[in-house]
């Protein structure tokens, strides 16, 4: 799942980048198949986690759309470069709540904003909190052409005539151009 953009005004949720979730990852791990993997990532340009928000994970088990375990994630206010978050962890009937609860299986843990990954382990469980380098890269620009959204047009509207607003944008992976805009390999 991605969601690069918040509804027609291609911004942040109430215009704070803290809000912003883009990415949400989920794969059996490489190291252990008995485990998973669940990665849930915001606007990296969010210097910290809000500390009013709860990030949350809802998860059903069993297909009838319903949160049979909830993982929600509470981050301290930010302090002189650092911030600390808690996990709670909630099941059943409990895991349909709007709030954190359940089980606290993590007290203000360090939130990794340098080189080094703080992991707190809880059972069988390991979390992370923090900034990591992503090799992702997005044509914002490119989305921005493709789109207007001041002109009554929305996302159900592109711009389809003419020049291709994708022309000459590219595609780069990890920092290496791979596509141009005409959809064939980068010499």
């Amino acid at each position: 799942m991605s969601n690069h953009f918040t509804g027609l005004s291609l911004g942040a949720p109430l215009g704070d980048q803290r809000l912003d979730l883009c990415d949400l990852y989920a794969f059996q791990s490489p190291a252990d198949s008995a485990r998973t993997v669940l990665i849930l990532n915001a606007n990296p340009k969010a210097d910290a986690l809000h500390p009013d928000a709860i990030y949350r994970l809802n998860l059903d088990n069993d297909g009838d759309c319903l949160a049979d375990m909830a993982i929600s994630y509470v981050f301290s206010p930010p302090q002189d470069g650092r911030q600390t978050f808690s996990v709670f962890m909630a099941k059943g009937e409990e895991a349909r709540s709007a709030e954190a609860v359940g089980q606290k299986v993590v007290t203000d843990a360090e939130v990794s904003f340098g080189t080094m990954a703080n992991r707190a382990t809880s059972g069988p469980y390991t979390f992370f909190a923090g900034s990591r380098s992503d090799a992702f890269f997005f044509d914002f620009d490119g989305i921005k052409n493709l789109f207007d959204t001041t002109g009554g047009r929305n996302f159900t509207a592109p711009h389809l005539g003419g020049k291709s607003p994708w022309t000459g944008s590219g595609l780069e992976h990890g920092g290496q151009r791979v596509l141009d805009g005409g959809g064939t390999p980068d010499e």
